[in-house]
């Protein structure tokens, strides 16, 4: 509990931090960290249960893990 305390803390510190910079930079901050953890749930598939039917047709425009691997495979067997 007293971790989770202290990530809000930063996190209000941040966001007033950000705020001082310039307006949108910390909505610009929150989009791009948004973003990122997004793509990251759908390269490992560690999405949770509630959002696999939005990730799912998405898996077919990025890049999984699993497909990296065949791919990687295969290669691997043509050079052979």
């Amino acid at each position: 509990m007293a971790i989770g305390v202290v990530a809000i803390v930063v996190l209000i510190r941040l966001w007033r931090g950000l705020r001082q910079i310039n307006e949108y930079a910390p909505y610009i901050a929150a989009l791009f960290t948004g973003t990122v953890l997004f793509l990251t749930m759908v390269y490992y598939r560690n999405e949770p249960r509630f959002l696999t039917p939005l990730v799912e047709p998405l898996t077919s425009f990025f890049p999984t893990k699993a497909r990296q691997e065949q791919d990687l495979e295969r290669l691997r067997r043509s050079r052979e």
